[in-house]
């Protein structure tokens, strides 16, 4: 999908460029693609679309005379920033081309096709593996295509946030102006995202690090969910309350550091490295090393002091994102919004060790003061590598929903359609209470911990809001 008046055959032509149209059309089309499939990308007034180069080679080999070639062209632009391991250099339509229609263009090169259409032997495994779940992304699974294109023309409105008069119109009453560049970049990818559901473009893909599911409903933005249904039928998804958390109680348990396979029904390191490449023999050295700390909390404090054990009653309770934005406006007068509270948690708990001695860490050291115990477990699995602790939450998360609860509802009520929005799942209305009662016996026989749900049924609703009067918003 690219901009309706990119023309990139006649600028070849007017060029006398010999590149290829197909190549060209491949790379201006990942500044849709891409966020299209990264629902959060532009939640925080981010503009810039991150492309990484070395999956950009295996696509287009020799990429840099075409990016160059739209460069010199003022068709995308750049914000030049590229951290190593960290940050890949991210790339934007210019106003030009940001603000007009976007369309599906045809590629055409028999070489970019073949490498297009080349199958991955992975994610054909995992369809297999994983049957009982793709196989429910079929043609009874549709959105309310007025209703949800409706909805986005709102939130567009009322994401720009400024007045009329602050609108800028072209001659044709399109509506311009970079101060409404966020809010138009978030109405296309949710516009690309409805439209593939209402095209039954289906999606069903494994990560190949941690395992996690990425589908169409993964990728599309919670106030759209209120427009899904499968064969008629509303649906509802029972989620898991502050799951990250919740499933980092098992790093606390002396059993999970077996490397037993087969033997125990808890979630072992060993069924981790089994089942998840992205956590491996390289690992478990330091695995080990946490594992005989562990075992002296446990011989020496009982696991640890009043920290501890108020993190995991606020865990098990599900409020513990509750009560650290409690801890952080009692230390700094800050109030966090409810929605950004669990990000800025998640944050916190997986930034960098070093981190800590920065000024503006101070919800970092809020953490540390309400959980000691628990922040140098974590701070001892991030030593050398800061990304091992989010990879192997996520890992034991998708092993447990997807390996072990999904596969469960689906072997005992084969009729079932449900889908898995990472620690939630999705089921037809009426159908919660079996799916909440395998999700808790799944969760507590693989972590030992007790799981709090929150049910939340998919249903178009109508609530007022006061900054734009007509904004339909889902209850």
């Amino acid at each position: 999908m690219i901009p309706t008046n990119l023309d990139l055959g006649k600028l070849l032509k007017e060029t006398n460029s010999t590149l290829k149209i197909g190549y060209l059309t491949y790379i201006a089309g990942l500044l849709n693609s891409i966020p299209s499939r990264t629902k959060d990308l532009y939640d925080d007034g981010n503009e810039y679309i991150p492309i990484n180069a070395q999956e950009l080679r295996k696509k287009v080999n020799n990429y840099k005379p075409y990016i160059q070639f739209l460069f010199d062209n003022d068709v995308i632009k750049s914000n030049h920033q590229y951290i190593v391991g960290e940050r890949a250099t991210g790339y934007q339509f210019t106003d030009k081309y940001l603000f007009a229609d976007q369309d599906w263009k045809e590629i055409n090169g028999f070489t970019l096709l073949k490498s297009l259409n080349k199958v991955d032997p992975f994610q054909v495994r995992m369809a297999k593996k994983y049957r009982y779940l793709k196989s429910c992304m079929d043609d009874n699974l549709k959105i309310d295509a007025s209703a949800a294109l409706d909805y986005n023309n709102q939130l567009y409105r009322f994401n720009s946030s400024v007045t009329d008069e602050q609108y800028v119109y072209n001659k044709s009453g399109k509506l311009e102006g970079k101060k409404t560049i966020n809010a138009h970049l978030k109405f296309r990818c949710n516009e690309i995202a409805i439209n593939e559901i209402i095209d039954q473009k289906w999606r069903f893909h494994i990560d190949k690090n941690v395992g996690r599911c990425h589908t169409n409903l993964t990728n599309l933005k919670s106030d759209f969910r209120q427009f899904i249904t499968y064969n008629g039928q509303p649906l509802v998804s029972v989620d898991l309350k502050n799951s990250q958390p919740l499933l980092s109680g098992l790093l606390f348990n002396p059993k999970f550091y077996s490397t037993e396979t087969e033997k125990t029904e808890i979630l072992t390191f060993g069924k981790v490295m089994k089942e998840r490449r992205s956590i491996s023999n390289k690992n478990y050295k330091k695995i080990r090393e946490i594992s005989l700390y562990i075992m002296m909390l446990n011989n020496e404090f009982s696991i640890g002091g009043k920290g501890f054990q108020e993190y995991f009653d606020f865990v098990q309770s599900g409020t513990l994102y509750k009560e650290y934005r409690k801890a952080v406006f009692e230390a700094t007068g800050e109030e966090i919004e409810k929605k950004q509270i669990k990000k800025e948690f998640l944050r916190t708990a997986y930034s960098k060790n070093g981190f800590i001695s920065q000024p503006s860490a101070v919800y970092k050291r809020i953490f540390k003061d309400m959980a000691p115990e628990v922040f140098e477990v974590f701070r001892l699995f991030k030593v050398g590598d800061h990304t091992l602790l989010p990879r192997l939450l996520q890992c034991i998360e998708s092993i447990i929903f997807l390996d072990y609860i999904a596969k469960r509802i689906r072997s005992e009520y084969k009729s079932m359609k449900i889908f898995t929005i990472h620690d939630s799942i999705v089921c037809p209305l009426g159908e919660e209470d079996k799916v909440k009662a395998i999700m808790t016996e799944e969760i507590i026989k693989a972590t030992e911990m007790l799981p709090v749900f929150e049910v939340e049924p998919w249903i178009p609703g109508i609530k007022e809001s006061p900054f734009y009067p007509n904004l339909k918003i889902a209850i």
